[in-house]
């Protein structure tokens, strides 16, 4: 099964599989967005981070989004930075 996009008002929440994505988010009624990591709330977005949030999202693909929940929760450094650089000898 694959991820999918479903509408909480006029906001997206993606709906993620477990299996193909470790990220989810959704939106509250207060204004507010909650990270998920594997099913756990892990980070809870104000108003206006929220809103920054949505524009830069609503542009990206499930990859992107991925990349930019980790970077947001800080759980993105797990030594695999140095994949796909040059390095030069």
């Amino acid at each position: 099964m694959a991820s999918r996009i479903s509408r909480c008002g006029k906001h997206p929440i993606l709906v993620a599989n477990p299996k193909q994505a470790r990220f989810s988010y959704s939106a509250l009624k207060s204004g507010s967005v909650m990270i998920s990591s594997n099913g756990v709330m892990v980070k809870t977005l104000d108003k206006t981070d929220a809103r920054k949030f949505f524009d830069k999202i609503s542009a990206m693909s499930n990859t992107e989004a991925q990349l930019l929940m980790a970077k947001i929760t800080g759980q993105f450094k797990f030594g695999n930075e140095r994949e796909g650089k040059l390095h030069e000898t």
